[in-house]
């Protein structure tokens, strides 16, 4: 996260537009099912606990249990600490609970495979890329006999 951006776009409020440098401030970070290694965004930032907590309540109800939203508290000293989570309520996830552990499993499968993939590919194109050599390697020796020849 880039601290010197400002979060304003969704803020309830006219003074929670405030910068992310600033001690003091609550940040809210929203995460897909609750995973801190899945997709992320940033909610907003608020002068104040009860405008964050309230926020990130909204924010889980808005996003219909697909994301939990963490308060975080940037300290004087500069730490950031994690001081409140809003968690999807049970009835939204109750029904389709097996569905939501299914589609985490199955995204997380789909990310290892992009990942494979990538690895595969820089590797091929590694491989690739020792091939045109050689290929040019053969050329040059091959032009040097015909020529010496």
């Amino acid at each position: 996260m880039n601290t010197s951006e400002t979060a304003n776009d969704k803020s309830q409020n006219p003074q929670d537009n405030i910068s992310l440098n600033e001690y003091g401030q609550y940040i809210l970070i929203a995460y897909r099912f609750g995973s801190r290694e899945r997709h992320s965004y940033l909610v907003d930032v608020c002068s104040g606990i009860d405008t964050a907590s309230e926020r990130a309540e909204h924010e889980v109800n808005e996003r219909s249990g697909k994301y939990s939203v963490v308060v975080f508290a940037k300290r004087k000293t500069g730490d950031i600490e994690e001081i409140y989570e809003a968690k999807c309520p049970k009835h939204y996830y109750q029904s389709i609970g097996s569905e939501i552990s299914r589609l985490a499993e199955l995204e997380n499968e789909n990310q290892n495979l992009k990942e494979e993939n990538y690895i595969l590919f820089k590797d091929n194109e590694s491989k690739s890329t020792e091939i045109e050599k050689l290929r040019e390697e053969i050329f040059k020796l091959t032009s040097n006999i015909k020529s010496n020849g």
